[in-house]
């Protein structure tokens, strides 16, 4: 099999498996077996996504380097800048979540979190920055280092990124209802001023 095959195929099965025990439904079926040990459930999660990562990347970087065209100044120069400026909006995102609540620890005390909608800063312009944030970065790395195994990556995780917000606005929709389906009208998915792309109407429908 072509080496570029196979780290697709990692990739598409890393995303799989994420998305897989994402699912309310591999939750749910876990929370039966796993009784009170479920609330380790979110920390194993974040964890194993950490792990099953390294050898992706391990395999990624022994692949050969072919590059699709020679980095000049000002190429380097536009790839930092876009990965800094995507690794800022990451930053600045992660100011309106609860980090404890995203690495698992709320649950592993057994407390639930149950925040409001929100909807103000970065949330008022995207309403996914953490993924806006992250395909900025990796189009910003990918022109500072135009690798085909880089190509790849880039590639495969954006259309993984497309696949995971189209079933986190199904959580958020069972979560929040016709308060999430008037923000998703009035606010872009990913670019600030484009129309979101899931919309099929100018009002709010209901899935």
């Amino acid at each position: 099999m072509n080496r570029y095959l196979i780290l697709v195929v990692l990739w598409l099965l890393y995303g799989l498996i994420h998305s897989l025990f994402a699912a309310n439904r591999t939750k749910n079926l876990f929370l039966g077996f796993m009784g009170i040990w479920f609330r380790y459930y979110r920390l194993i999660y974040s964890t194993l996504a950490v792990i099953l990562l390294m050898p992706i990347l391990w395999y990624q970087s022994i692949l050969p380097q072919h590059m699709m065209y020679r980095p000049q100044p000002f190429t380097i120069l536009i790839g930092l800048f876009l990965a800094a400026s995507g690794i800022m909006i990451v930053k600045i995102s992660f100011g309106y979540y609860d980090l404890r609540e995203f690495l698992g620890m709320y649950q592993v005390k057994g407390l639930s979190w149950e925040g409001p909608l929100r909807t103000e800063g970065i949330l008022s312009k995207v309403r996914h920055p953490l993924y806006s944030g992250s395909i900025l970065g990796l189009i910003g790395y990918l022109i500072f280092a135009p690798s085909i195994t880089n190509l790849v990556m880039v590639i495969t995780l954006i259309l993984y990124f497309m696949i995971g917000i189209h079933f986190e606005e199904k959580k958020l929709i069972q979560e929040f209802g016709d308060q999430y389906r008037e923000y998703r009208h009035r606010v872009p998915s990913l670019i600030p001023g484009l129309k979101n792309i899931f919309n099929k109407s100018r009002n709010p429908k209901k899935d």
